[in-house]
């Protein structure tokens, strides 16, 4: 009798602890047209306005669920949820994809380096070739997570956490911004490690710092899984672990986010904050996982210079010119004033001019570097 009135306890404890997961799910909906004009610009009077709707649902331990029915409504509650945790991280992100954080945060650490290293790789011709090269579904998602950062921002600007809240540098955001920060996440661990060499080029004669290059990725830089046929587990299905070695703060953390387009697509799984896709997860047929593996993503060149010419590099049979960007860089300076510097960065057909102590620029040679993931 004793048992049975202990296992009918925890029947009861069980069931009110459903019930309470239950109550504990908040469901938004929202509606919106847009996406919203790019700062500065008015959208085309003739131009029909995107309409959004989308439903997000927050359970147990606040994982989003997302539901919609095409996929700009998608992109719009993926990027409302996703900003619901993480919006300071992501418009910290768009801040640095867009070379401004010695603008707002002074020429500190390497904020020099990483906004000239941002301003000249991802620049507007690089943007623009990135953005046509997307499928329907992709473009169309995207203006969807442009118009619910937006409107995440629009709902809460007064009730941001503390590391942004009434910060100048959050803004709304446009295409291009989500471009930039999809690039800038993609090279991260290939020519994104390279900043502080990019900036530190010039030619012989000229003077550089004393800079040491690190070829080893950083120590952390890992994952496992696990993958098991039905033989071995006890329901008599597959089961997949993927366990990915990543940061628990930061740009890198991993959000867990379910999204449903009724039909088309269910799948649940995470996405880092910085990024608008899932990259591990499952559906109902399938489940993936990927690892962070030290794969070579980036290639240096050793480039034969014309004699007598230290900015001509030999290709083929003939010479090519490097091309040198004057790039204008707003600084914020300790006083708070701003000023604009200019520095100059090279480039060839391969990639930025790198320099560093084991990366010389001599007379005779130069070095360069081309990432996988901007070709």
């Amino acid at each position: 009798m004793r048992r049975r009135m202990i296992a009918l306890v925890r029947s009861c404890l069980q069931m009110a602890r459903a019930r309470l997961q239950i109550a504990a799910a908040l469901l938004l909906c929202l509606a919106a047209c847009g996406p919203a004009a790019p700062p500065g610009e008015s959208s085309a009077p003739d131009t029909p306005a995107a309409r959004y709707e989308t439903e997000i649902r927050w359970t147990s331990y606040g994982i989003p669920h997302v539901r919609a029915n095409d996929r700009g409504s998608l992109g719009y509650g993926f990027a409302y949820a996703t900003a619901r945790d993480g919006f300071c991280t992501i418009a910290r992100e768009i801040l640095m994809v867009n070379g401004d954080l010695a603008r707002h945060f002074g020429a500190i650490d390497d904020n020099r380096a990483s906004d000239l290293f941002h301003r000249a790789v991802l620049d507007d011709q690089r943007i623009r070739q990135f953005r046509s090269r997307q499928t329907d579904h992709g473009s169309t998602f995207f203006d969807g997570y442009v118009a619910g950062y937006n409107r995440y921002l629009r709902d809460h600007r007064s009730r941001l956490p503390a590391a942004c809240l009434a910060a100048p540098w959050v803004r709304e955001i446009n295409a291009d911004d989500l471009a930039r920060l999809t690039l800038g996440v993609s090279i991260r661990y290939g020519l994104g490690r390279f900043q502080r060499e990019m900036a530190n080029a010039a030619p012989p004669g000229q003077a550089v710092a004393d800079l040491s290059t690190d070829f080893d990725l950083p120590p952390w830089i890992g994952s496992n899984a696990i993958a098991l046929g039905k033989a071995t587990t006890a329901s008599g299905r597959g089961l997949l672990l993927g366990n990915l070695h990543y940061p628990w703060q930061g740009s890198s953390r991993l959000h867990l986010i379910h999204t449903t387009i009724p039909g088309e697509l269910d799948v649940m799984g995470v996405s880092l904050y910085s990024s608008n896709r899932i990259a591990i997860g499952f559906n109902q047929d399938v489940a993936w996982t990927l690892t962070a593996s030290p794969a070579l993503r980036s290639t240096l060149y050793a480039l034969e210079l014309q004699p007598g010419h230290a900015t001509r590099y030999r290709y083929g049979d003939t010479f090519r010119e490097m091309s040198r960007i004057d790039l204008a860089l707003p600084v914020r300076h300790a006083d708070g004033s701003l000023h604009t510097e200019t520095h100059p960065v090279y480039m060839t057909h391969f990639g930025p001019v790198v320099v560093s102590d084991q990366l010389p620029w001599t007379e005779t040679r130069a070095f360069a570097i081309r990432d996988v993931n901007l070709l």
